[in-house]
């Protein structure tokens, strides 16, 4: 049998546990109601005092994609998928911009992919090359959707050279780089874009528009 205080203690020990447990619950389901828009604009913007600075908009397209989405958009469907991380400089203006021209086209969905871990990454070691490790000694070789992604893109892409005291190293790969835009329509890919000279604005319009025109005004296709 429980002495008065004792029950006394479980009481006030219920009433502490039970609000705190409704907090916690509450939290966790508002971050898990935040919209692929929030999140995005919360993921690069908390970089802004040590990369380029975004002002991204809460209506922003972007939708958090995966590999098997981007494999089907890339096979039968239609869409604007961009490849890049937060930390990345050119990433951020190129998808600052991006989004901009997109909002500004009526364009619904960017489809995201952070690829930066999925990498394999080589370097030189005794004028050899080796695959670089993690902080846990594990080799950066890649993982399977990476390579996949890569194969669909071959002919899109450059080779991965790796330069040391200016001499180039050939790694028998071509390389995804980061920023990349796809841009697909109907199971087609119109163009990869992963060189961004001055007037890569006005090829990422272009692009867009002749996707709109085309094919999303006809087809109501939910990625444009």
């Amino acid at each position: 049998m429980f002495s008065g205080s004792e029950k006394m203690k479980k009481k006030i020990l219920l009433y502490i546990l039970i609000p705190l447990f409704i907090i916690v619950i509450a939290i966790f389901n508002l971050n898990s109601n935040k919209s692929d828009a929030i999140k995005f604009k919360e993921e690069y913007e908390k970089y802004n005092n040590k990369y380029y600075r975004l002002n991204i908009s809460d209506a922003n397209p972007i939708k958090y994609s995966n590999y098997d989405e981007v494999f089907n958009i890339i096979e039968s469907g239609t869409g604007i998928i961009f490849i890049g991380y937060p930390k990345c400089n050119k990433c951020r203006k190129v998808v600052s911009n991006l989004i901009d021209i997109s909002i500004e086209n009526e364009i619904s969905k960017i489809y995201y992919l952070n690829i930066k871990n999925d990498m394999d990454y080589y370097e030189v070691n005794n004028k050899k090359l080796v695959y670089k490790v993690d902080s846990s000694g594990n080799e950066l070789k890649g993982s399977k959707n990476y390579f996949k992604l890569l194969k669909k893109l071959d002919k899109y892409l450059d080779k991965y050279i790796i330069i040391d005291n200016e001499k180039e190293y050939d790694t028998s790969e071509k390389r995804i780089k980061n920023p990349t835009i796809i841009f697909v329509r109907d199971g087609e890919i119109i163009d990869v874009m992963n060189t961004f000279d001055s007037n890569y604005k006005v090829y990422i319009e272009d692009y867009i528009m002749d996707m709109t025109s085309e094919t999303c005004s006809t087809n109501g296709n939910s990625g444009c």
